[in-house]
């Protein structure tokens, strides 16, 4: 795992040739080694193309991008160690669930073949060490009965389960999400999201997730930011930041979601009851 850094990020698209539109503004950022960070905003905000940016899908206009204190912003998105979780899985459907996550990992695998000297530091996994790793995961992530199923014979919350699971089975340096739950129902949501927390958690995964649903942002995150226009306009502890919003606009967004009007159980997702 490792700690992310983002100075003075800035992402400019030309929609037509007279017009610029400023989708990412001098976002500085810095995620914790271990730390789940949300990012929280209205659609449009720049918080996918932030995401992509991280990913080494898009290349800031502006700024740097340091993962582990080293600077990754102009290497590839194969050379970053980084997954990447969309909001629909993106699983291969001619492949079964094993197979996937197995692709995952020979992918990864070729990758470090193509650096060169890098992959001796990092080491390459055989065959069984393979094997061994996805059936690791799957029982983290508790999909092991699905190994031998394809992904158009399950459900949508457990495809997004595999999903999940595909990314980690690489052990990323960082982890990144993008509204990876949003087409689930409310009860699924919950359970994935207790798990997703957990799982985190446990394997002290440094992650970034990104969703417009306030109540899930405030369960997620050990920090959470918010997005307003391609700007970072707050960032903190999510009781702290629904408490004091820094500014109107911000204010504006929490309005709908009162205490007393949420679900409790979104304040304790992946907290330890009392009783241990």
């Amino acid at each position: 795992m490792a700690s992310l850094q983002l100075l003075g990020v800035s992402k400019v698209f030309a929609s037509k040739p007279t017009r610029e539109v400023q989708a990412v503004q001098s976002v500085d950022l810095e995620v914790k080694d271990g730390e789940l960070l949300v990012l929280f905003g209205p659609s449009g905000s720049g918080k996918t193309t932030l995401l992509r940016i991280i990913a080494g899908l898009e290349q800031p206009t502006a700024g740097r991008v340091l993962l582990g204190g080293v600077e990754v912003t102009q290497q590839p998105p194969r050379e970053r160690n980084v997954a990447f979780v969309f909001q629909h899985g993106s699983l291969y459907g001619h492949l079964t669930v094993e197979q996937n996550l197995t692709f995952a990992l020979d992918q990864q695998r070729a990758s470090r073949s193509w650096w060169g000297s890098g992959s001796a530091a990092r080491g390459e996994l055989s065959n069984q060490q393979i094997a061994a790793r996805v059936r690791e995961v799957a029982e983290q992530a508790g999909i092991t009965a699905w190994l031998g199923r394809r992904p158009a014979e399950l459900s949508g919350g457990e495809q997004q389960r595999v999903a999940v699971a595909r990314a980690l089975v690489r052990q990323p340096q960082l982890l990144l999400m993008d509204e990876p739950f949003s087409s689930l129902d409310l009860p699924v949501r919950q359970t994935l999201v207790r798990e997703l927390k957990q799982q985190l958690r446990e394997q002290q995964q440094t992650a970034i997730y990104v969703t417009h649903d306030l109540a899930e942002a405030l369960a997620v995150a050990d920090r959470v930011g918010v997005l307003i226009g391609g700007q970072l306009r707050q960032i903190g502890d999510p009781r702290e930041v629904f408490a004091k919003p820094a500014g109107d606009q911000i204010a504006a967004l929490f309005a709908p979601l009162r205490l007393t009007e949420r679900p409790g159980w979104w304040w304790n997702v992946g907290v330890p009851s009392s009783g241990g």
